[in-house]
C-alpha cells in the first residue's frame, strides 16, 4: 500500500507503482482526506480503509502486506502498522517523525522498517531518533542534499 504526502495524491505514485507491479507486487495507492492540520484519527482511518480494501482482494496474499508512506503519509503508515500485525514490512520516506512517534515505533515491534530522508531535511534528526527506537531490523538511509519524499525515489536508484 502506498500512502502519499498530506497534499499528495495517489497518482503521484504511478511510476513507482508500475516498477513494483513489474516486479510482481500487487499495489494500491490511496488518497488521504487529510492535510497537515488534520487529526491523527482521520489519517489512521484513511490508511485503515485502504488496508481493509487491499486485504479483501482475492489475489492479495494477506500474509505478505507492506506499506510505504511519505511525509505525513509515513507517519500514518507507522501509526496504523503499530496496531496492525498483518503489515509485515514498512518503508517510511521523509516521515515528519514527531516525538510521539517514538512510542508508536516501539509498538510496531520486531518487524522490519526502512527509513529514508535527505541530509538537509527539516526532520532528519527526528528520523534518526525514530530509527534508534525500532525494536526490529531497521535500516536508516540518509542521502546527501535536500531530496524529500517521493523525490528520493527518483534521485536514489537504490530505493527503487
Amino acid at each position: 500500500m502506498l500512502i502519499p504526502e498530506a497534499e499528495g495524491r495517489k497518482e503521484d505514485w504511478v511510476a513507482f507503482a508500475e516498477r513494483l507491479r513489474q516486479s510482481g507486487y500487487g499495489v494500491l495507492a490511496i488518497d488521504l482526506r487529510t492535510n497537515e492540520s488534520a487529526g491523527e484519527e482521520t489519517l489512521v482511518a484513511d490508511v485503515a480503509a485502504g488496508f481493509a480494501f487491499l486485504r479483501d482482494q482475492k489475489r492479495v496474499d494477506a500474509a505478505r502486506l507492506g506499506a510505504v508512506g511519505v511525509g505525513v503519509g509515513a507517519d500514518g503508515a507507522l501509526r496504523f502498522s503499530a496496531a496492525e500485525p498483518s503489515i509485515r514490512v514498512l518503508v517510511l520516506l521523509s516521515p515528519r517523525a514527531d516525538a510521539a512517534l517514538d512510542t508508536v515505533m516501539a509498538y510496531y515491534g520486531s518487524r522490519p522498517v526502512l527509513l529514508a530522508a535527505g541530509q538537509g531535511e527539516l526532520h532528519r534528526q527526528r528520523v534518526e531518533q525514530l530509527a534508534r527506537r525500532a525494536r526490529g531490523p531497521a535500516e536508516l538511509k540518509l542521502y546527501e542534499g535536500e531530496a524529500h519524499g517521493l523525490d528520493l525515489l527518483g534521485a536514489r536508484p537504490d530505493l527503487r
